[in-house]
């Protein structure tokens, strides 16, 4: 804060050197009170000068504002490298030496001035601005975000607390055989085996019972309910593709730890 604080106050002074460095001296008296506006009412400088009364005035004063800036401005990149947070920006650094060249050639460009009003400091300047500010409370309402661990799966069940296997993938091909595919699953996101027929296809395949099924096809179903998921198992007709994970703490698979939402259904 306190660098933007004093590399804003040099811009001012620096802009305001530069108005009145570069303005013809009748044009400027022309714009005396927006000049005498920019600076504080009780303002007091050294040989009382706030506005030019000739054209020797209005280099003196221009060349005193270049003067503070080049100050501030030194200031600044002081602060910066006394700063953990900001003394590896290198962009901030680039800026501050920028702005700093910029405004001694403009300063040695000047022409010599007297050695009293070599000493000059110029009017304190008064911050003003056209802008109004409010605060108005942000509607998060208008924006719709992605929860990206969402698809993590219910953290009551996929909690970094419990211990799965890695997801495997069975593949059930029914053929021509007419039966099942021999298991019924119960439960609600996510639906789980409930048990597996002997000698059927599930079996063979690798399915096992407390299995829980994250993905069917390419359908991520960890918060399907299970209607929906049963669905999508006779949906596949006589190919059916599973992506299923196994608690390895099988203590979980007890009867009060699964979700019993809805009927045991055959698949």
């Amino acid at each position: 804060f306190q660098v933007k604080k004093e590399f804003y106050m040099g811009k001012s002074h620096y802009h305001l050197a530069n108005g009145i460095n570069r303005s013809k001296f009748t044009v400027l008296n022309s714009n005396k009170e927006n000049i005498l506006g920019a600076y504080k009412k009780s303002a007091v400088t050294q040989g009382d000068i706030k506005y030019p009364k000739d054209q020797s005035e209005q280099k003196t004063l221009g060349k005193a504002h270049l003067r503070e800036a080049l100050v501030l401005y030194e200031e600044c990149q002081r602060l910066k490298r006394m700063s953990r947070e900001l003394k590896g920006k290198q962009a901030l650094a680039a800026l501050l030496r920028n702005s700093y060249k910029v405004t001694l050639q403009e300063y040695n460009s000047s022409e010599a001035e007297d050695e009293f009003y070599d000493l000059l400091e110029p009017p304190d300047i008064q911050a003003d601005t056209k802008f109004q500010l409010s605060l108005t409370a942000p509607d998060f309402t208008q924006y719709r975000i992605t929860d990206w661990f969402r698809g993590l799966g219910p953290i009551a069940i996929f909690s970094a607390k419990r211990h799965w296997t890695a997801p495997r993938v069975v593949q059930l091909n029914k053929g021509r055989a007419k039966e099942g595919f021999g298991f019924a699953v119960r439960g609600d996101a996510p639906v789980i085996i409930a048990s597996v027929e002997h000698n059927s296809l599930a079996e063979f395949g690798g399915v096992k019972e407390g299995d829980f099924i994250v993905g069917i096809g390419d359908k991520d179903v960890k918060w399907s309910s299970h209607d929906e998921v049963v669905g999508l198992i006779k949906a596949s007709r006589d190919n059916l593709h599973l992506k299923l994970v196994t608690p390895m703490d099988r203590n979980y698979l007890k009867a009060d730890h699964l979700h019993k939402k809805g009927l045991n259904k055959n698949a």
